[in-house]
């Protein structure tokens, strides 16, 4: 790894966290992850949120609610006690799994149902497949996204409620600025979600493959609402042949190899100028309802009667107008991460603003066996 997409990675790292970090610095989260005296729910409703999952943890965290006496609300019995239409249940929670790893799978969907519990799985419809890959086993599930195949299963068990998490999850660049160059071509999911969307021919490349060389620019969540800048596409094919032919994968082993792509990127823009451009705030709105209208529709289509209603952010970063245009589409929730002003979940809230605590935070809930707030940063910081 390159000290510049190092450096970025850091960088991103702060961001995605910052929101989780400062809480816990200013108390912004419920008065139950801080005050080990709290005893009650006092009727909220506290929604977890997970990602991939390991079988001991993941059951560790089932069995102490279960023997704390807690029961899930599905996303739309959450719904329904956010608009007051019935009452909240005493130890109520919601448990969601965001981008549908493997593990939901193999190791959350057979103990969701051994402890009679359920959830739901916002999901990247545009990245799904039919059928898994032939080697499977737990690396593999670490690997790769739920097939459609086992989606549906879990839907129609109606332990777990398949949703949206954006039809793609994608990112876009958001200014000319370089950071970095892609040091190898992704093949994991995990590494295409880190890749922003870019155009080849003037045509979007949704499943951002890459090529060593591209230059990599300052990126953000499409949800999140900025204008998005499109690249030069002949200064991307001028970086990724200087690449390859000057050692093609071993390339970048070479000191000098990011200075010397950064030199290749003034030169080019000091003989032609910047040739990049940004897109109008039309075609944001239309890339938008691409990933909410077309996530909605994809996995409607592939889980057939299954109704979408709740979605989503990726990165736990929307805006405004994607809140907006996401009501146009029909669903009737949006589920964040931290918000400003907001630490829970209570009856009468705004459904289009539901809050979300790290998994590690459900050992703070009250009950037997509950865990000090230094014991669960502590060993997350150890991970």
């Amino acid at each position: 790894m390159t000290k510049g997409l190092y450096l970025n990675t850091l960088w991103q790292k702060y961001k995605n966290n910052s929101p989780d970090f400062w809480s816990v610095i200013f108390r912004g989260y419920p008065r139950f992850v801080f005050d080990g005296r709290v005893r009650t729910m006092e009727g909220q409703v506290p929604v977890f949120t997970f990602h991939s999952v390991e079988p001991d943890r993941f059951e560790s965290q089932l069995k102490y609610l279960k023997q704390n006496g807690y029961r899930t609300l599905t996303a739309d019995e959450l719904l329904a006690v956010l608009r007051r239409d019935t009452l909240v249940p005493e130890r109520a929670v919601v448990l969601t799994f965001d981008d549908g790893w493997g593990s939901l799978w193999s190791v959350a969907f057979p103990l969701l149902k051994q402890y009679g519990y359920k959830a739901a799985a916002f999901v990247i419809p545009g990245l799904v497949e039919e059928e898994p890959p032939k080697s499977n086993g737990p690396e593999t599930d670490r690997r790769r996204l739920c097939t459609w195949a086992e989606l549906r299963v879990m839907q129609e068990s109606g332990v777990i409620d398949i949703q949206s998490h954006s039809l793609s999850h994608a990112r876009v660049f958001t200014s000319s600025k370089v950071v970095d160059f892609l040091s190898s071509r992704p093949g994991a999911v995990s590494s295409k979600f880190k890749l922003a969307v870019y155009q080849e021919s003037g045509q979007d490349r949704w499943d951002r493959l890459g090529q060593p060389g591209m230059p990599l620019y300052e990126s953000r969540s499409l949800l999140a609402g900025p204008l998005r800048y499109f690249d030069d596409e002949t200064l991307r094919r001028t970086c990724i042949q200087h690449v390859a032919g000057h050692g093609g994968p071993d390339f970048f082993s070479r000191r000098g190899s990011h200075r010397e792509l950064f030199k290749i990127v003034r030169d080019y823009r000091n003989n032609r100028g910047e040739q990049g451009r940004f897109q109008t705030a039309d075609e944001r709105d239309k890339a938008m309802v691409r990933e909410l209208e077309g996530s909605k529709r994809l996995i409607e289509e592939k889980l057939p009667g299954h109704r979408v209603r709740h979605l989503c952010y990726p990165w736990w970063n929307g805006c405004d107008r994607a809140l907006e245009l996401s009501k146009e589409i029909g669903y009737d929730t949006n589920f964040w991460g931290k918000l400003p002003r907001r630490a829970i979940n209570r009856p009468g809230d705004d459904p289009f603003h539901i809050v979300r605590l790290r998994d590690y935070y459900l050992f703070r809930l009250p009950g037997e066996g509950r865990k000090s707030l230094l014991s669960i940063l502590t060993n997350r910081s150890l991970h």
